[in-house]
């Protein structure tokens, strides 16, 4: 904003997303132009390095020479430090948020599991738009418990409140 740190009147600020991502770029429900019908599971698989090439491409069409900041959070920091990586000179200060260089055995478990949500949705392999909806959902639940720590849950889930039927879902859940 105006007066800010990332001030758009000073800097050229660019939002790039991921290959993959329903919210703006090519996923799988894109219409594959080969056969005239979403991808669905016939969508390639994109390595954090793959990514990094596409942002490469793009700046290089934008004519950029040198960045100022990259900063990414998640996933998105660990495609900065690949980019970093590569071209260690294009980029003169790094921000990585929320991210590792190498995903730990705990993390590579949590990916597992959240993967094991998505497959276990007896929709997930349909060829709708709304397929593993239900899996996703649990898998963003396992997710969170991985982004929130154990002091956050006893303050947003105490034990003291008043008794909810098992039933109920958002009775001390991952996603409240």
């Amino acid at each position: 904003g105006e007066g800010k740190y990332f001030d758009p009147a000073r800097y050229f600020i660019i939002c790039v997303n991921k290959p993959g991502s329903p919210y703006g770029s090519i996923s799988p429900l894109s219409r594959n132009p080969l056969t005239g019908r979403p991808y669905y599971h016939t969508f390639p698989v994109f390595t954090i390095r793959d990514m990094v090439h596409t942002y490469q491409l793009l700046r290089e069409a934008l004519g950029i020479k040198k960045i100022f900041v990259g900063l990414g959070g998640s996933t998105g920091g660990m495609q900065l430090l690949e980019w970093a990586i590569e071209e260690p000179e294009l980029i003169e200060h790094i921000v990585p948020i929320a991210t590792n260089a190498v995903l730990s055995p705990w993390g590579i478990a949590f990916n597992s599991s959240q993967r094991m949500a998505i497959e276990a949705d007896s929709s997930w392999l349909e060829k709708r738009p709304d397929a593993g909806q239900k899996g996703l959902a649990a898998a963003r639940a396992i997710a969170l418990l991985s982004y929130r720590h154990y002091n956050g849950y006893a303050i947003t889930q105490r034990r003291d409140k008043a008794f909810v039927a098992l039933s109920d879902d958002t009775a001390f859940a991952a996603d409240n």
